[in-house]
């Protein structure tokens, strides 16, 4: 029997998005933080993360958004990064206060109306591509 700790590691079959990617992208989305918009500081974006969903911890939101800038971990970035975001060769990302980050054109596309709901509730976001 699976638990329901190991469960928000795994991503969903939906979606292919983990609880707390969603919850990053749902904040991002609110924000208007979109292609043509400045880029804003990781660390800003994750603090409103945890304003937001009080029990998320700062690593696992910033891990989860520095995984969905990284193009060599994604088929498909969903986060348009600025900085140092980690390298193949398993260079660790720049702390948060030197990275910068926006959505991608792509997922824009793919954000919708539920976003924000599915984000609050953990459920999957409906997606018209998989990304894993």
């Amino acid at each position: 029997m699976i638990d329901k700790e190991s469960l928000r590691t795994v991503p969903d079959a939906r979606d292919g998005l983990r609880p707390v990617e969603r919850r990053v992208l749902s904040v991002r989305h609110e924000r208007g933080l979109l292609p043509g918009t400045p880029y804003r500081r990781s660390a800003k974006i994750i603090g409103e993360v945890r304003q937001r969903f009080p029990g998320q911890g700062w690593r696992s939101a910033y891990n989860a958004l520095v995984r969905m800038a990284q193009d060599f971990v994604l088929r498909y970035p969903l986060i348009d990064g600025e900085g140092n975001f980690g390298s193949i060769e398993g260079d660790p990302a720049a702390d948060a206060n030197y990275t910068e980050a926006r959505l991608t054109p792509l997922q824009t596309s793919a954000m919708s109306p539920t976003v924000r709901r599915c984000a609050s509730r953990s459920r999957s976001i409906p997606a018209s591509i998989r990304n894993r």
